[in-house]
């Protein structure tokens, strides 16, 4: 007996001492595969192997849980933070009530089966699941509302909007609903999979992962770069289950939207991630959870949060007001409001955060949660308008730092006007913003002839930098001056933006970031070939980077025409005198993008 327990315990050894030098020698591979993060990457795999190898042997430790083959060995969840879930059917203790009661609503908020499939069957058009899944969240379902499409029928009180639109039609351009098959099997075998069975349960998982590492984090940010923030985030994710979740569920769904995973899997790894998003919440509500962890707790569900944002967005559902709440308490708690981050992820969370805000308070016309104050917002460049991290809030988001600078004040005075700010004190602002704006631009932005020497992703890059800025002063003209949306200097501002959003070929990689000036410009759009232009645009990028949001917002562009051109009728009818009084109300279809909580970033 004896013998056969030392020979079990030789064997056992050798497995484990094969599995650590498989991992060790796929290093070089993997290093490769996520360009000059590789020192990051083995170092988060040394503190793993050293966590979970060194010394900790005995029949009770991980090591029990090893299987000989390394083919079956699943580090996740030798890694995985013991994380017990908030019991739905018990009462929540009136202390972590009364010390995160944010945080409870939120954890509780992602856990109804009935809303999951609500939403599953607006936003993907399926009708039935055989599968079992009982988390999602209660803000994802579509309201019970009549809304009319240009040529559509009205929806009953008993039918909810399908988020699948029909071919978009402009001229000999067709984009079909249906988007590019991935070749899935040559991604598999092109990996050096190794290290992927050793950290992933199965294919499927492991398949998402690199998937994520070598297209999705690529296609999120405006421009890759060697220190490209998304794969810091995986890189992240191998040591932070919570975070990892997310990974696999966005990689999933992008896979599903380019042809490459069935939506059964889709909706079950977004399920999977909610259901580890909410554990991770009730552990950080825990009492005696111990200081420190708290601190990286909070950081790896922040992360987690934001990227759940570009899950809604890609699926069409309704829950980025919801993540955009409670990330920004997770943000304020960890004190990024007051002081720069000393680490490179809260570098990233930073730029992140601050996109997501600002756009989402233009698209909703709110105000945003970031204050004027905010350190990162009066960060200044250097005079050539570099910014000193890496990688740069342009690479991440395609925006220039010293642009969305001026669209949160921009947003932040439109809010003020909104609230009854006194006039003249609105239009003395309004006036030092404009210069502000002149300056920069004089400053910052090269002339097209000017960068025909530059490489063609810095150019794009820059090109993309322009179509922000003539954004801001579209907003700033339209939302703050109250210009009329005919006036000749609206118009100009909008033709040098088309032209710009034109200059750029489809698929350079920096155009995936066009959302906002694209969705401003159709807020302006009065010509009819402006609109068949914008039109165009929007539904070459909905093909390349394909997301229900994308395809919903390119749907909505006709009724935002169709309420501009009644209003200009009205315009003509009574006088600007009256048409003035609707200022702050939004029209049908802009209302609705903020009801349905819509932008992309």
């Amino acid at each position: 007996m004896h013998d056969h327990e030392a020979m079990h315990l030789i064997q056992r050894g050798n497995d484990l001492e094969e599995a650590v030098l498989n991992v060790y020698n796929s290093i070089e591979n993997v290093t490769k595969l996520v360009h000059g993060a590789g020192d990051a990457f083995a170092s988060t795999l040394t503190v793993q192997f050293v966590t979970i190898f060194d010394g900790r042997m005995g029949p009770d430790g991980p090591g029990a849980q090893l299987k000989p083959g390394i083919d079956n060995i699943d580090l996740l969840a030798l890694i995985k933070v013991d994380c017990k879930g908030l019991d739905q059917t018990s009462p929540v203790p009136s202390l972590l009530q009364n010390q995160y009661p944010e945080m409870l609503s939120y954890s509780h908020n992602l856990s109804d089966e009935e809303i999951f499939h609500t939403w599953a069957n607006a936003a993907y058009g399926v009708s039935d699941h055989n599968w079992n899944i009982a988390t999602q969240t209660d803000f994802l379902a579509f309201d019970e509302q009549v809304i009319t499409f240009q040529g559509s029928k009205p929806l009953g009180a008993d039918k909810r909007l399908e988020l699948n639109p029909p071919a978009c039609e402009v001229e000999n351009y067709t984009v079909e609903d249906t988007t590019i098959v991935s070749n899935m099997d040559t991604l598999t075998h092109s990996l050096h999979g190794d290290i992927f069975s050793f950290l992933f349960p199965n294919n499927e998982e492991s398949t998402a992962y690199a998937y994520f590492l070598q297209s999705v984090s690529m296609i999120i940010p405006a421009c890759d770069s060697s220190q490209n923030g998304y794969r810091q985030l995986a890189i992240l994710a191998l040591s932070t289950p919570v975070l990892m979740g997310t990974v696999i569920s966005i990689s999933t769904t992008y896979m599903h939207l380019r042809g490459g995973a069935p939506v059964s899997l889709a909706l079950q790894r977004q399920s999977q991630a909610l259901a580890t998003l909410r554990d991770s919440i009730s552990d950080l509500t825990n009492p005696d959870t111990t200081t420190s962890y708290c601190e990286s707790l909070r950081r790896d569900i922040l992360a987690t949060i934001l990227l759940q944002i570009t899950v809604e967005i890609a699926s069409g559902g309704r829950g980025a007001q919801t993540h955009i709440d409670y990330a920004w308490n997770l943000f304020r708690e960890l004190g990024y409001e007051q002081r720069k981050p000393t680490c490179p992820i809260g570098t990233v969370l930073v730029q992140r955060i601050t996109y997501i805000d600002i756009l989402s308070s233009i698209f909703w016309q709110r105000r945003p949660f970031l204050p004027l104050s905010f350190w990162f917002i009066n960060q200044q460049c250097t005079p050539d308008g570099r910014e000193e991290s890496s990688p740069t809030f342009q690479e991440t988001t395609g925006c220039p730092h010293w642009v969305i600078s001026l669209l949160a004040r921009i947003s932040h005075l439109s809010a003020d006007d909104a609230t009854g700010m006194p006039h003249t004190v609105v239009m003395s602002q309004a006036h030092e913003l404009q210069t502000d704006l002149h300056v920069a631009a004089r400053t910052y932005i090269t002339p097209l002839a000017g960068q025909s020497s530059l490489p063609n992703k810095q150019r794009h890059l820059d090109i993309v930098g322009q179509c922000f800025y003539w954004g801001a002063v579209l907003l700033l003209q339209r939302r703050i001056f109250h210009d009329r949306r005919n006036s000749c200097r609206v118009q100009s501002a909008l033709i040098v933006l088309i032209q710009l959003m034109e200059s750029l070929p489809i698929g350079c990689g920096p155009d995936s970031a066009l959302s906002l000036p694209l969705y401003l410009a159709a807020l302006e759009a009065i010509d009819p070939d402006h609109r068949m232009r914008i039109r165009r645009k929007s539904c070459q990028l909905t093909k390349e980077y394909p997301s229900k949001t994308r395809e919903t917002l390119t749907m909505l562009y006709d009724a935002i025409w169709a309420d501009i051109d009644m209003e200009m009728e009205m315009v003509e009818k009574v006088g600007d005198a009256k048409i003035g009084r609707r200022r702050g109300q939004l029209s049908a279809a802009t209302r609705l993008v903020k009801e349905r909580c819509l932008f992309i970033c």
